[in-house]
């Protein structure tokens, strides 16, 4: 099912900040999201972003990404050339304590295994505070290239990572990698209509 752009959605997500290799202050993102209010329905979601370079421009890519809805696969290739698959995953919170196992629907892989503990105190992210140059996503699809900002509102609290073992279709990781994490809590983001133009 197309659920076409915009979409508002709230949850809650915990971001992996991994250093690139040779770039001093340079981070790829890891990022585990709980969508429980989404357009297509609530649906959980493991992705991992890193800047590239297009025309000249440097802006955010998505690849590797999946997610547990049919739906959110369809529309998000359709809406912004974002080049989601479908995966299993189950995630429990207990406390301030969270866990995640993801895995492959046909074979059964497990490719993803997390273990967190977010703090108890947090500030709050204001929708808009961070310029738009620095949330700008590019995806390519099709002979097609999507740019986008997502802007969204949340409360970030510090996150301490207890176990994390990730495997292909993502980079190989594991916690010792990680430089820093955050939890985003009750986000609120908009996702626009995309600026599509012919490769």
């Amino acid at each position: 099912m197309l659920v076409p752009a915009p979409w508002l959605l709230r949850g809650s997500a915990i971001v992996f900040f991994v250093p690139v290799p040779g770039k001093r202050f340079a981070h790829s993102l890891l990022m585990l999201v709980r969508y429980r209010e989404a357009p297509v329905g609530p649906y959980d979601e493991l992705l991992w972003c890193r800047q590239r370079r297009f025309g000249g421009r440097k802006a955010w890519h998505v690849d590797p990404i999946v997610v547990t809805s049919e739906a959110s696969v369809v529309s998000g290739r359709a809406n912004w050339g974002i080049p989601k698959f479908r995966a299993n995953m189950a995630i429990a919170d207990r406390g301030a304590s969270s866990s995640a196992t993801v895995w492959d629907p046909d074979s059964n892989r497990v490719f993803a295994d997390i273990v967190t503990t977010t703090g108890e105190r947090g500030l709050p992210l204001r929708r808009g505070l961070v310029p738009e140059r620095f949330v700008t996503l590019v995806q390519e699809r099709d002979g097609q290239r999507y740019w986008f900002s997502p802007r969204a509102g949340a409360t970030i609290k510090r996150v301490r990572v207890d176990r994390l073992s990730l495997d292909a279709p993502f980079p190989r990781l594991n916690h010792t990698q990680v430089r820093f994490a955050v939890a985003l809590s009750d986000f609120e983001m908009n996702f626009p209509v995309a600026t599509v133009e012919p490769l």
